[in-house]
């Protein structure tokens, strides 16, 4: 119960979600499903991806679920991930599929506009906004952005910066965060506030988390200027977590214990926060909250799993053969 006379109510929770099921597919199997929505934000298309046998499938939702092929996609092939990306001009959706060795753009109808191929398999990728980020399994990360213009639409590579050329990768992260509106480098805080430095700046820009082999998370933005900040003592898993300017005499020995990677804000329209998740190769999960120091005029991070009742649970063996993600 809550509230007091006439603004009082009852709540009842049910310990199952209960869902409305409006219509119901059967798959043999099924590995990955997507829904890729028009103009008009409405579910156009359901994808599916079978790893067992290796192809994808394209269904007209408003077709009655109606297969649909075209001469340009190619089923014969499992997809990574597929996403629509942002219409800046309002004119016709674009698609993007990842497959194990291509990064394919389409227009809404599944006609291709280019790929970017890649010898060695693609082993991990995330679509958000307008960036595309693929992990190789030889250790090398490339993102991508959407460029939509009058003419054409394009994908292109964004540099990373040169301190991490020689780097082995075992995922990332692409994200949306205030993050790096307060930095500490060395002796000096970087603040995006020009007018008060020691108010908290709450705008979010997008940024780029890497996991690398050697168990650091790095962070930066695409306007780096070759600075790359990192989360300190991170293969710790400490209570606490500061970040600061990466620390460029570390050489630590590729044993990775971070299997993913997440950054990402919870709430509702009221109150939200932002979070840093880690997920080790052992299936264990640990989440960081991020606050603001007005002191220090940072953000820092601490451990919540206790607090926020989330137990720190490992696989029966070693997750990473079975894709724990």
């Amino acid at each position: 119960t809550s509230g007091v006379g006439k603004s009082s109510g009852i709540s009842v929770f049910h310990q199952t979600i209960q869902p409305k099921v409006k219509s119901t597919l059967r798959f043999s199997n099924v590995d990955k499903i997507w829904t890729l929505e028009n103009l008009s934000q409405e579910s156009h298309y359901l994808i599916t991806t079978d790893y067992t046998n290796n192809k994808t499938q394209v269904f007209i939702i408003s077709k009655n679920y109606r297969d649909y092929k075209t001469r340009d996609f190619d089923n014969n092939f499992t997809t990574v991930t597929i996403a629509v990306m942002p219409n800046f001009a309002r004119t016709e959706n674009k698609i993007i599929q990842v497959t194990p060795h291509s990064v394919i753009l389409f227009d809404f109808l599944f006609r291709r506009i280019m790929s970017l191929d890649y010898k060695d398999e693609i082993i991990s990728a995330q679509i958000h906004d307008k960036y595309v980020m693929v992990t190789i399994e030889t250790g090398e990360v490339v993102i991508l952005e959407y460029v939509e213009t009058k003419k054409d639409s394009k994908l292109v590579t964004i540099k990373l910066p040169r301190v991490l050329t020689d780097l082995i990768f075992t995922g990332g992260w692409i994200t949306d965060s205030s993050v790096l509106n307060h930095v500490n480098i060395g002796n000096e805080i970087l603040t995006r506030n020009d007018d008060d430095k020691e108010i908290e700046n709450q705008n979010k820009y997008t940024v780029f988390l890497l996991a690398t082999a050697d168990n650091r998370i790095l962070l930066f933005d695409k306007k780096h200027n070759q600075k790359v900040f990192e989360f300190m003592n991170v293969d710790n898993l400490p209570e606490r977590i500061t970040l600061d300017l990466m620390d460029l005499n570390t050489e630590g020995y590729p044993d990775p214990m971070i299997k993913q990677v997440m950054f990402t804000t919870i709430g509702d329209q009221y109150v939200t926060k932002e979070y840093l998740v880690i997920l080790t190769i052992g299936g264990e999960l640990f989440m960081y909250e991020m606050y603001f120091d007005p002191i220090g005029n940072i953000y820092r991070f601490t451990k919540i799993n206790e607090v926020a009742q989330i137990p720190i649970t490992g696989a029966p063996d070693n997750a990473y053969p079975f894709g724990t993600t």
